[in-house]
């Protein structure tokens, strides 16, 4: 994952990726629009990338993160 974060025009990349995401989400049923946590959206985009672990320590900041990855049978979340 370390990969994905250390160059900025792959970060402006999936900033792209995760605004056309939302767009088409939120174009796609005006009327029953489906709240999504970004924290969600974060986890769905790193699943596409087929990323598996995401190394990590727990804690209040990133509470809304690690619910999310509860959630994902695909990424294992490991404590450091």
């Amino acid at each position: 994952m370390i990969r994905y974060f250390q160059n900025s025009s792959t970060n402006l990349f999936y900033l792209v990726i995760l605004h056309q995401y939302i767009l088409d989400k939120l174009s796609s049923d005006t009327e029953q629009t489906e709240k999504i946590k970004a924290s969600d959206l974060l986890v769905k985009c790193l699943e596409t990338e087929k990323v598996e672990y995401i190394f990590g320590i727990p804690g209040e900041e990133n509470a809304d993160l690690m619910m999310s990855l509860l959630d994902s049978d695909k990424i294992h979340f490991n404590q450091t």
